[in-house]
């Protein structure tokens, strides 16, 4: 009977380890389950940032190409402008040239 008795001690203490090693098995998972949960989630926010961010570069260069173009299309009229400022110029060299004593006082009388 002694025989048997230790047999069913040692049966009884096998079962006690393996119900032990399949709990911490089961924490093991459930714990690498909720890491990899963490992970996804971080992940999407990552993501979801770069995203924005993205959207972001992308207006800036939007608004870049715009003001480019806005930078370009006044270059291409600035040429008519410079003629007024040469109407100015020839204007005021007039004046000096009249406001010369050979040329009169240049007021009508």
């Amino acid at each position: 009977d002694g025989a048997a008795e230790a047999d069913l001690d040692k049966i009884q203490d096998l079962e006690a380890r393996l119900a032990s090693a399949l709990y911490e098995q089961d924490k093991t998972r459930v714990d690498f389950e909720i890491e990899v949960m963490e992970l996804r989630d971080r992940l999407a926010v990552s993501q979801a940032h770069r995203e924005e961010m993205q959207a972001q570069i992308e207006a800036l260069q939007s608004k870049e190409t715009v003001r480019s173009a806005a930078l370009m299309e006044p270059a291409e009229d600035a040429a008519p402008p410079t003629a007024p400022e040469t109407k100015v110029q020839a204007a005021a060299q007039e004046t000096e040239s009249s406001s010369s004593p050979a040329a009169g006082s240049g007021v009508d009388d």
